[in-house]
């Protein structure tokens, strides 16, 4: 499912540096990097660590959501805003 995910993000944005692709080989190494070490730290009691685990799952289900959206209406022809 993230594959997918990340399929669609890596399609649909283009950043400002370095053309379509090349910029996510740029950004996307130490976005991974930090992400890895966070996997590895403790964070709080348990019930913290839980509270911020929900929080981003809620983070990324409205943005997938949204974005399924956003498909969904240029399929249709309408406008995603």
């Amino acid at each position: 499912m993230f594959a997918l995910v990340a399929g669609v993000v890596l399609q649909k944005v283009t950043l400002k540096f370095g053309g379509k692709y090349r910029s996510w080989f740029l950004v996307g190494p130490p976005v991974v990097a930090v992400l890895f070490l966070l996997q590895y730290t403790k964070i709080g009691s348990d019930s913290v660590a839980a509270i911020i685990i929900v929080f981003g799952y809620k983070i990324e289900d409205a943005h997938v959501l949204r974005m399924q959206d956003e498909i969904v209406s240029r399929k249709a022809g309408g406008s995603a805003r």
